[in-house]
């Protein structure tokens, strides 16, 4: 909005200085006769209209219209600001919401603090629950400002549903097979041999030969000379010489020979068992599945939750109501 209360010379010029207006003889004890100095002048008025014109811009940004030019209107605009003499002597203030406008007497309010607040009264003990909002299923379907529900789990009991087990119809049956002895053979082998005696030479006395020698033809004496020159010179004899008896009787003497070779041997058994032992896993049990175990479930656990121990963490505060 607007606000026509301007402040007086706002840059100060030419007027006194604080330290100046507090010594002055005319500010400490008025006007008196004499010259009132224009300093001294622009510093009274500088201070009245900085008051007056900072008042009036403050309400006129609250959306009023601030102007000298009708004194009711400018009174109805001011009586916007409130005082303590407004709200009583003992109420507190505004801030603090103690205005019966604002919170009339009665209110009650949750407050997380431990003691009330001025102007309000901690209620007594109300029941230990946690805060609910109206219009909520079940217990909490009630009116505002009342307890509603339980703190601790009704009474109760745990009953299954009447039922039974059955299992399916149904035979166990094997697959249908049979036992047969693999048809088979042995086979043997050993290598294919020859036998063969290994060479021998005979001894005299082994030929059976009988006792015997050689005689030879020779010429004496042969010292140093060939033959040739042993026939061209005269003195010279033949002779007749004989060799050693050789042969030890009339039989043969016994020998052996050693066995010389390897021998393998190979061949084939007939074998079968290709019949089979007969069919097996045709034949089926009896039918089973049918019978039920018996009726369960209608029994009931006995009853529980009458014990209070457990409570959710939370944070602890007081309800208070307004005086």
């Amino acid at each position: 909005m607007s606000n026509n209360f301007l402040q007086w010379n706002p840059a100060a010029v030419n007027q006194q200085d604080d330290a100046t207006y507090v010594l002055d003889v005319m500010r400490t004890g008025g006007a008196i006769t004499g010259i009132f100095t224009s300093e001294l002048a622009n510093k009274l008025f500088y201070q009245c209209t900085t008051m007056v014109s900072a008042l009036g811009e403050s309400l006129s940004n609250k959306g009023y219209t601030i102007s000298d030019a009708s004194i009711s209107t400018l009174i109805t605009a001011l009586s916007n600001i409130l005082t303590k003499a407004d709200f009583g002597t003992t109420a507190g203030t505004v801030c603090q919401g103690n205005d019966a406008r604002f919170i009339p007497a009665g209110t009650k309010m949750w407050f997380y603090q431990n003691t009330a607040p001025m102007g309000w009264v901690i209620d007594s003990t109300p029941a230990d629950a946690i805060l609910a909002v109206k219009g909520g299923s079940a217990a909490y379907n009630v009116n505002g400002g009342m307890a509603a529900g339980t703190w601790t789990h009704p009474t109760h009991t745990h009953t299954g549903p009447l039922h039974t087990h059955t299992g399916p119809l149904h035979t166990h049956t094997g697959p249908s097979h049979a036992h047969s002895i693999l048809t088979h053979t042995h086979t043997f082998s050993a290598g294919a041999h020859t036998h063969t005696t290994g060479s021998l030479t005979l001894t005299a006395a082994q030929s059976g030969l009988p006792s015997h020698r050689h005689s030879y033809q020779g010429y004496w004496p042969t010292s140093g000379r060939t033959q040739s020159a042993l026939m061209a010179t005269a003195n010279i004899y033949p002779c007749t010489g004989y060799t050693n008896y050789e042969g030890g009787g009339d039989a043969a003497q016994a020998h052996n020979h050693g066995a010389t070779g390897v021998a393998t041997v190979s061949g084939t058994t007939s074998g079968s068992n290709i019949e089979n032992t007969g069919t097996e896993g045709t034949g089926t049990t009896s039918a089973s599945g049918t019978g039920d175990t018996g009726a369960a479930g209608t029994g009931a656990t006995s009853a529980s939750s009458t014990a209070n121990t457990w409570r959710p963490l939370a944070q602890v505060g007081i309800i208070c109501t307004k005086s």
